[in-house]
């Protein structure tokens, strides 16, 4: 455990606990905080990677983390943080290398019980209802979701699959588990609902 780091990273293994507040998913850190934090993530994943440069060039790599960097001029949640970073883990092109937030996080997204109701299966484009969860029983196994919150079906699944690292250009694994993590990465990349 590297004291200051907010993801933990199954690559480098980094991880900050979150601090006892009301919810770790309404915890701030500091710009200077953030950025030290990437700065960590991005020397271990340029010194340990042992081909970081296979799948994309040293310039598309450094201008992705130059862009997350930017977007840190503010104090972000561990989920918005993570919104940043996990997209960057995934251009090494190495199913190995991943990012996941802290247990507090996922504990504390499940204690609030505003999770997507759905279990999903992601065909092509489409985002298929495979099993309901929730209290409306007319909606059936096999129903189509077009749009979740003003986002289409496609929008959701192309912003989800990046959160995930997959080997080479695979993106049928990347699918694959943002179908899997579908309840918990909705509200990690749109927000919470109230």
């Amino acid at each position: 455990m590297i004291p200051g780091t907010i993801l933990t990273v199954s690559f480098i293994m980094l991880c900050r606990p979150c601090a006892a507040q009301d919810s770790p998913l309404n915890k701030k850190f500091s710009p200077a905080q953030l950025k030290a934090d990437l700065q960590v993530f991005s020397d271990s994943l340029l010194l340990l990677h042992p081909a970081i440069y296979r799948y994309h060039s040293k310039d598309v790599i450094r201008h992705a983390f130059d862009v997350a960097k930017r977007k840190m001029d503010s104090p972000l949640t561990a989920t918005e943080f993570y919104n940043l970073t996990a997209p960057l883990i995934g251009l090494a092109g190495d199913v190995h290398s991943s990012i996941e937030l802290p247990a507090s996080i996922h504990q504390a997204a499940a204690g609030q019980a505003l999770l997507f109701p759905f279990d999903v299966r992601i065909i092509g484009d489409e985002i298929i209802v495979a099993s309901n969860n929730s209290a409306d029983s007319t909606i059936n196994p096999g129903t189509r979701i077009l749009s979740v919150n003003g986002q289409s079906a496609s929008q959701v699944i192309r912003r989800l699959s990046v959160m995930f690292s997959s080997d080479g250009t695979n993106t049928t694994f990347k699918k694959r588990m943002a179908e899997q993590r579908f309840a918990f990465q909705l509200p990690y990349a749109y927000g919470f609902p109230t």
